[in-house]
């Protein structure tokens, strides 16, 4: 017949009977004559600081006294997001058209209300605390890092709204449409490979290219050209086919420094007060077809198996010149004919282990004499 309800001293709970609120019953031992069990209990924790239970909006609605008396409601609007703080610790955060009900018998709760129209970004400071905050969504917000040597444009619902200097950004995603997109400032390499091309001698080449690029005015740059990347590497690659097609393979071969030089100035000038500056353009290869490969190592090999022999006949008649020329010295000087002989003597000396002489070095000359008269 009675009903007996303990409510612990960290409890609270809703009293029903017949499905209908009767009150809210703080801690404490509650006696009910409940014949026909009536009487249901929907217990809550003040553990927990927020009240969740189906019955929120009929409370709001149909019983604002136990609202006043028990809660903190916090009702945010679309266009705002809010973060609860207890006792100056972050409690939670909620986004834009959430209501929630926060036990007034804890400790201080506050809210502060965020309005999305003007404070979009999130400052360095709260940026801190938000992420120190163990339970933070990162849905809530979203964080962008510029590094050094880097910028980032911040558009704001599709308008550009100011550069980011290196640094970390935080923004909340409800409100409006935020996008960052980052640029690298630093020289940059771009390469432009395997492109096959036709010389004006009709021979069929492999071309690769690379260019050193610097952007000098970023908004500039956005503001003339979509996606500036792809733009440079199709002028690169129309530039690079134009001057190619225009020389023979030859004049390629032997001007290949003056091809890089054409293909710079064209494109400086394409890229002129865009924002963009082309500082430098190299080709890296010129690679021929396997046949044509093979053809021009064969006229390289005789080019070079011709100057070997122009300078083997440039030798032999130096060397011819100057045996003439000490003949001639000889002739006219019976001195310089004798030192000669004792020169070529000394070198024969060298190469005998054993040598017994006679005559003297007179003998020993004959000797020598005799011999070169017989391999005459």
């Amino acid at each position: 017949m009675f009903t007996t309800i303990q409510i612990q001293a960290n409890e609270r709970a809703l009293m029903f009977q017949s499905g209908k609120l009767i009150k809210l019953l703080t801690a404490g031992k509650y006696n009910f004559f409940d014949p026909q069990k009536e009487v249901s209990i929907e217990k809550h924790s003040l553990e927990t600081p927020y009240f969740e239970s189906k019955y929120i909006k009929t409370l709001l609605k149909e019983y604002p006294q136990i609202v006043e008396q028990y809660f903190t409601v916090v009702d945010i609007q679309d266009g705002e997001v809010a973060i609860v703080y207890i006792n100056g610790k972050i409690l939670t955060m909620l986004s834009p058209g959430q209501t929630k009900l926060f036990w007034k018998e804890l400790e201080d709760i506050t809210v502060e209300k965020i309005n999305l129209a003007t404070d979009y970004e999130i400052s360095a400071q709260k940026l801190d605390l938000l992420s120190r905050y163990h339970k933070t969504n990162q849905s809530y917000f979203i964080t962008h890092q510029v590094n050094a040597g880097f910028t980032g444009i911040l558009l704001v619902d599709g308008k550009i709204e100011r550069l980011l200097e290196p640094g970390v950004y935080a923004f909340w995603l409800y409100g409006h449409n935020i996008t960052v997109n980052i640029y690298d400032l630093r020289l940059t390499e771009i390469e432009v490979t395997g492109q096959e091309i036709l010389t004006k001698d009709r021979v069929s080449i492999r071309v690769n290219l690379s260019c050193y690029y610097q952007i000098t005015d970023i908004l500039l740059l956005v503001s003339q050209l979509a996606d500036f990347r792809t733009y440079l590497y199709k002028q690169l690659q129309f530039t690079l086919r134009q001057n190619v097609e225009s020389q023979t393979l030859d004049e390629l071969l032997a001007s290949k420094d003056k091809l890089d030089g054409q293909i710079l100035e064209a494109i400086q000038a394409i890229f002129a007060d865009t924002g963009l500056e082309v500082q430098r353009i190299g080709i890296k290869d010129i690679i021929l077809p396997g046949e044509m490969r093979t053809i021009f190592n064969q006229v390289v090999q005789a080019e070079k198996a011709a100057q070997a022999n122009l300078i083997k006949r440039r030798e032999e008649t130096a060397a011819t010149r100057s045996l003439l020329n000490t003949a001639r010295l000889m002739e006219d000087n019976p001195v310089l004919l004798r030192l000669k002989e004792l020169e070529t003597l000394e070198n024969i000396v060298q190469k005998v282990n054993n040598l017994s002489v006679n005559d003297g070095v007179e003998g020993l000359l004959h000797l020598w004499k005799l011999d070169n008269r017989q391999n005459d």
